[in-house]
């Protein structure tokens, strides 16, 4: 009875996301969302929410790229 009940739930769909910087492609959660605003600027986007496409970018390659500056 138990290998029905898993044959039975339904999976989710994961959204990937590829980073911008190294290409390799995640899981949405497990990616920051750049987006500009109405200034140009690039702007953290943690709600997901602004308007445009955004830029996707992996926790290692910002944590990088802070390191850098």
């Amino acid at each position: 009875m138990v290998a029905t009940q898993n044959v039975n739930e339904r999976r989710r769909h994961v959204p990937m996301r590829r980073c911008v910087v190294c290409r390799e492609s995640k899981p949405q959660g497990e990616m920051l969302r750049l987006a500009r605003d109405e200034s140009g600027a690039y702007r953290y986007d943690a709600r997901r929410r602004m308007g445009g496409r955004g830029t996707w970018v992996c926790h290692a390659c910002a944590a990088a790229a802070v390191q850098e500056d």
